[in-house]
């Protein structure tokens, strides 16, 4: 079978991906990676590889059998002509314990305040801060005796929950699914399916690892977010959309919530004095009650987790025409 590269993948992670896979596929690589050159290609292609797919191909799939997605996501592919033509979309969930690890990173780091006082040191002032209202920002909190809430628990949500089950802490869940993939103690006594409201209204930690759809889109706006504890803290490793902007940064702004630690952002980022910020209207990086990344929680060094189960599946497409990981069409996950 033909596979296609859809984008242009690192050095490294191109050299994996050919001695995974080239006994299996015929590998091609383009050297034009416009749409129009790989709507040409796609024609000819059996697999595709690629997080996103030219809307200019999309009436021509008669031949492809299989998109693959190198990571979890697929908001930003149109899903109708997949549906119609019976294309299959496969993704991977292979570095559910890398960003597993990464939120937990992100949230102690926004309890103990970590890098304001690594920014201190290196700025020559060791700050003790006092219990006053404008020291509050840089005084370390504990995790001990705190509720967690999910907004969403597939991979990435159990993960953290599992990582964070040492603390023996109440977890409280909001899902479209109540399947649990561990079965200890610690899921089977400490873990609550409810709404979402009653997640908003209890947690004192909030995680966010909902896919994006057009039914999660915006799931947190001014009509629910500021349900949230004053004393609360918030994690998103998973879409920016989930949250509505505005009301995220209203809340942060105002000191509506604890705190926050933010790796997805949203469309806006722009450029000045040849530096990238994340928004113009909404200066989040100016915020000294938000941990910020740019898109790191998947990501490891020396090694690429992310392609382990997209390798997975295209070897299993090209064995049986099965696979481990396959998107729901109709539901969008």
């Amino acid at each position: 079978m033909k596979l296609l590269f859809l984008r242009q993948f690192s050095e490294s992670d191109t050299k994996y991906l050919l001695e995974s896979l080239s006994d299996d596929y015929q590998i091609v690589i383009p050297e034009d990676y416009s749409d129009e050159n790989l709507t040409q290609l796609i024609q000819k292609a059996d697999v595709c590889l690629g997080n996103k797919f030219p809307d200019g191909a999309l009436g021509f799939m008669k031949k492809l059998k299989l998109l693959q997605v190198p990571g979890a996501g697929i908001n930003q592919l149109n899903l109708g002509p997949f549906r119609e033509q019976k294309v299959a979309i496969g993704n991977s969930h292979s570095n559910a314990e890398y960003v597993a690890e990464y939120a937990i990173s992100l949230l102690f780091t926004v309890l103990k305040k970590t890098h304001h006082h690594d920014r201190f040191m290196r700025d020559g002032i060791w700050f003790r801060p006092k219990e006053n209202e404008s020291d509050l920002p840089f005084l370390s909190d504990t995790i001990l005796n705190k509720k967690l809430g999910f907004l969403g628990f597939g991979n990435i949500g159990q993960r953290i929950a599992q990582m964070l089950s040492g603390f023996k802490l109440e977890s409280l869940v909001y899902s479209k699914s109540n399947r649990l993939f561990f079965d200890d103690d610690y899921f089977q006594n400490k873990v609550s399916f409810v709404d979402i409201a009653t997640v908003l209204e209890s947690s004192d930690i909030l995680f966010i690892t909902l896919p994006l759809t057009p039914e999660t889109r915006n799931l947190l706006s001014s009509e629910n977010i500021f349900n949230l504890k004053k004393n609360a803290y918030l994690i998103n490793v998973s879409r920016a959309e989930i949250i509505d902007k505005s009301s995220l940064y209203k809340i942060l702004f105002e000191g509506g919530i604890l705190g926050a630690g933010l790796d997805v952002w949203y469309d806006d980022a722009y450029e000045e004095n040849s530096k990238k910020y994340p928004s113009r209207e909404y200066p989040f990086h100016k915020l000294n009650n938000v941990v910020l990344s740019a898109y790191r929680a998947g990501y490891m060094m020396r090694s690429s987790p992310h392609l382990k189960g997209a390798i997975e599946n295209l070897l299993s497409f090209s064995l049986n025409g099965k696979l481990k990981y396959e998107v729901n069409l109709e539901k969008g996950y």
